[in-house]
């Protein structure tokens, strides 16, 4: 059976950081782009370092293909657990189990997926040059935060947070406040955690201290 499409691409797990994203009931969603007629998309994981084709007659997990799109393609994953490391091999087949898009593979570390929020302040608002800001996480990594327009980055003072507390408070002292000539870019705070999670609040215009 020739070739007919190809599998351009894997965007998740994430390539750059060879992560991939579990929720709290277990699941992972592989996706990624393809090209051409790849016929019915096959999803497996397997331990790291397993070679294809063994990866797909003794899989650790198959995955399930969530509707028809190719541009892009999603597969989902279910049972899995943070910190775990596998290979996704993904691969095309006809309606006969004929090959007609060879497969790829991506091996990766799976890390939680977590909500960091943002209580104050809220985007498109005005702060002092002084001021706390705060908010809530559902996981136990410490957060930190920081501020900054392109031209002026400035990193907060974490004064209570996880693993001790949900609710953070992050205190920023002296950022540079707005000026139409010197300093006319709005701020963006940036609130991560350890586990690289992160939350933003756009558009902040800082103001002098009362």
């Amino acid at each position: 059976m020739p070739i007919t499409g190809v599998i351009k691409s894997i965007t998740s797990p994430d390539p750059k950081t060879c992560t991939g994203s579990v929720d709290g009931s277990g699941e992972f969603l592989a996706e990624g782009f393809a090209d051409g007629d790849v016929g019915f998309l096959h999803g497996v994981l397997a331990k790291p370092g397993t070679k294809f084709p063994e990866a797909s007659k003794n899989p650790l997990f198959k995955g399930q293909r969530l509707g028809s799109n190719d541009r892009p393609w999603s597969i989902n994953f279910s049972g899995l657990r943070e910190g775990d490391s596998y290979v996704l091999w993904v691969w095309g087949t006809d309606a006969k189990g004929n090959k007609v898009a060879e497969e790829v593979s991506a091996t990766f570390k799976l890390v939680g997926h977590h909500l960091i929020g943002i209580t104050s302040p809220q985007p498109d608002t005005h702060v002092t040059s002084n001021f706390t800001a705060r908010g809530s996480s559902d996981a136990t990594y410490p957060v930190s935060g920081t501020m900054s327009n392109g031209q002026f980055s400035y990193n907060g003072t974490t004064l209570q947070g996880p693993p001790a507390s949900q609710t953070w408070y992050i205190q920023f002292t002296g950022v540079a406040v707005y000026d139409r000539t010197n300093n006319p870019n709005p701020y963006t705070l940036t609130v991560t955690d350890t586990n690289g999670s992160a939350k933003y609040a756009t558009g902040l215009t800082v103001d002098k201290n009362p």
